[in-house]
């Protein structure tokens, strides 16, 4: 079975637009995993498949009956990746996604093998959603040793720099 890349850092710092680039480059080695979350969208953003939108009572229901590798819940909302769909993904390719760093721990003690990018967002960052600043600090207290620690650089060329990196970074742990 393949390995679960998990991209962390603070809301709005890049890592799905990440993840969408990693997988232009390689869409024969890796395929996002899909997160469920109780979370509301957030405009046209979310409406890729990146996300499954359900309600609190849905999410519930899918602990009950087991249908999560693992759940968190972060700023007031349950997030989690089902089983179907990441081994689904691990069956053929590395799954990509985005977590909160005690879901990274929670998919390790799953048994998965997780390797972690951390995503620092420099330059002319400005956050999702100030008002999770907080919970953005107090997750990026949690230690997963990250593999890699990738700075998203919001500044004028930046994207195209820190994506040939992360290519470049991740290519060892996709083959």
């Amino acid at each position: 079975m393949h390995s679960i890349i998990a991209f962390v850092g603070p809301s709005g710092s890049g890592k799905t637009s990440l993840m969408r680039a990693m997988i232009e480059e390689m869409p024969e080695k890796v395929a996002m995993c899909m997160s469920v979350t109780t979370r509301q969208p957030r405009g046209n953003v979310d409406d890729d498949g990146t996300y499954r939108f359900v309600t609190t009572a849905n999410f519930e229901q899918m602990i009950a009956n087991g249908e999560f590798i693992h759940y968190v819940t972060h700023a007031g909302n349950y997030y989690g990746t089902l089983r179907a769909d990441a081994d689904g993904v691990l069956a053929t390719k590395c799954a990509l996604g985005a977590f909160v760093e005690q879901g990274v721990k929670n998919l390790r003690a799953s048994g998965y093998t997780v390797h972690v990018v951390k995503i620092r967002p420099v330059g002319k960052y400005t956050a999702n959603d100030p008002s999770r600043a907080a919970e953005d600090a107090a997750r990026s207290a949690v230690d997963v040793q990250p593999e890699m620690v990738l700075d998203n650089d919001f500044s004028p060329g930046g994207w195209e720099r820190t994506t040939t990196e992360l290519c470049g970074k991740l290519a060892p742990y996709v083959s």
